[in-house]
């Protein structure tokens, strides 16, 4: 899945936390400890703010929250809730509006 965004000149990441949908293979929890989530940098190549993350088919309903380094976790610059449908062997991009 690629995360789309407008590019700045600040370093920004990623948190994507799964609120609803089955298991998308990520390896971290939110900080409540009970949602799936995962956390990305910007990839510094792209000429728009992007970000991939691995995500196993399904349909989700994922918040993903953009912030800075300086942020903590339950902080965010901006963040968006959207229902992502992820069909097998296929990248899916979802792009943020701020």
């Amino acid at each position: 899945m690629s995360v789309l965004g407008p590019r700045t000149d600040e370093k920004l990441g990623l948190v994507a936390t799964v609120l609803s949908g089955p298991d998308p293979g990520w390896k971290l929890s939110s900080v409540e400890g009970d949602h799936p989530a995962e956390m990305e940098g910007a990839d510094p190549k792209s000429a728009e703010l992007v970000f991939r993350l691995k995500t196993r088919p399904g349909r989700y309903r994922i918040r993903f929250a953009i912030r800075t380094e300086e942020m903590t976790l339950r902080e965010a610059l901006f963040a968006e809730e959207r229902d992502v449908e992820v069909p097998p062997a296929a990248e899916v991009s979802v792009r943020l509006d701020r």
